[in-house]
């Protein structure tokens, strides 16, 4: 290295050490703001995985995606959160052990249409997925059920989502409890209660129902499994 250029180097780390007493207020401030952004990201975390059902129904629908984000992970899946736009109808993509599973977030005060099963069908096919879940807070219209049913497409409505997602590691005390043990069942597609003898009707035709529990009235919207002539 030459003489000018060290002489060069020199003179530079000696403007830069005259603006060190200047530049640094600044400096700790970018600082202090990243750690507040970090520090706020954890903390938005942690408070939504305390949620019960009740708060859960009061978020925005951004929220409610980070929301189920953060319980999938505590049921052991790498969780990806898609762009709030051009997500091609996948809000959260789920991957465990090779299986890859996108997932529509709907938080809804009202019955979530057919739209939202199309929708997740198309992520299923752009993200190569091997299954395709609509999450929702609320229930399903009958439409949205059987489209679901012929697509294989997984429906969970308020009972689900409280069964699935509620009992996970660190949830709270008063969201642990599933409507089975709290002795209320309801309609995976209206949200009314129903009775024991409805529950487990559905319970004795899973075939049927998938698991899912519905009124009398949705349980005409379920069609019966086909059974093959030999």
């Amino acid at each position: 290295m030459s003489t000018d250029t060290i002489a060069f180097v020199r003179r530079l780390l000696i403007v830069l050490l005259d603006f060190v007493p200047i530049l640094w207020p600044f400096l700790v401030l970018i600082l202090g703001y990243c750690l507040f952004i970090i520090a706020r990201k954890y903390w938005r975390r942690h408070r939504l995985s305390r949620m019960g059902l009740s708060e859960v129904d009061l978020l925005t629908g951004k929220d409610f995606e980070t929301y189920l984000a953060t319980r999938f992970r505590a049921l052991g899946y790498k969780v990806e959160q898609t762009k709030l736009v051009g997500d091609y109808g996948a809000d959260l993509v789920l991957t465990r052990e090779g299986y890859r599973t996108v997932v529509q977030a709907k938080r809804y005060n009202k019955n979530v249409g057919i739209k939202a099963v199309q929708e997740v069908l198309g992520a299923k096919a752009k993200y190569k997925a091997q299954n395709a879940i609509v999450v929702t807070n609320s229930g399903y219209t009958r439409e949205a059920v059987e489209l679901a049913q012929s697509a294989g497409v997984e429906l969970w409505g308020r009972e689900r989502l409280i069964s699935e997602l509620l009992r996970t590691p660190g949830a709270p005390a008063e969201s642990a409890s599933t409507p089975q043990q709290s002795g209320v069942a309801v309609c995976s597609i209206c949200g009314c209660a129903v009775s024991q003898k409805v529950r487990d009707y559905c319970e004795e035709h899973r075939d049927r129902f998938g698991g899912n529990v519905y009124c009398f009235e949705h349980q005409k919207a379920i069609r019966k499994p086909k059974v093959e002539s030999s």
